[in-house]
């Protein structure tokens, strides 16, 4: 495991989220930025939360979503940087 898959990312306290049927709402009141999250993005969203590592998150979905955990990691890398950059996440 690499160290930046071992790393622990978790949802920002300063934004404010929302859970709803079809994904989840972010809102960080700073930025006055919102983001709508996709099913798959909201998956992710409710994993960021200090506990799981990237490498879990990656294993997890993939399990979920029946891919391997190569296919699916390009995309989360991805959108946890896209997350990171809005400020929306952060290590943990």
């Amino acid at each position: 495991m690499t160290d930046e898959t071992a790393r622990l990312w978790r949802r920002s306290p300063l934004v404010q989220w929302e859970d709803l049927d079809d994904g989840v709402v972010i809102f960080h009141p700073l930025t006055q930025h919102a983001i709508s999250l996709n099913e798959t993005a909201s998956a992710l969203w409710r994993l960021l939360d200090g506990d799981h590592d990237l490498a879990a998150i990656v294993a997890e979905l993939a399990d979920r979503y029946s891919v391997t955990p190569d296919e699916i990691r390009p995309a989360i890398e991805r959108t946890v940087d896209q997350l990171a950059d809005e400020g929306a996440i952060e290590r943990g």
